[in-house]
């Protein structure tokens, strides 16, 4: 799914997922082959738009949880890790979540877990 939103006489497009494994050290920011691909579906999408490289004012990158490492299949499920559990430090969390608009919930969850 994509989207398009005007952003003054500029247009707001996205989104484009594209593998990353951080064991490879790569640059997780976009490539230009990666801009250029979200471009062809963009144009795709919106035939009489013809964006190119030249019209990229900006690109927002981030990483997202992957079901596994090269992956663009998103989990679909927000992980608290109790290390402690798993012969770690105890009293240490770690919080992996899948979307900016449930994270306060999933901090709550963990707060509620604490007590």
């Amino acid at each position: 799914m994509m989207f398009v939103y005007p952003k003054g006489e500029q247009l707001f497009a996205g989104t484009w997922y594209a593998p990353w494994d951080a064991a490879s050290g790569a640059d997780p920011n976009a490539s230009p082959e990666q801009i250029s691909s979200f471009l062809t579906a963009l144009n795709g999408a919106l035939p009489g738009l013809k964006a190119g490289p030249e019209h990229v004012a900006e690109v927002t990158a981030g990483l997202l949880p992957a079901f596994s490492p090269g992956s663009t299949e998103l989990t679909d499920t927000d992980l608290i890790h109790d290390h402690g559990a798993h012969s770690g430090p105890r009293g240490l969390f770690s919080l992996t979540g899948i979307k900016y608009t449930t994270a306060p919930e999933v901090a709550r969850r963990l707060l509620a877990r604490l007590s």
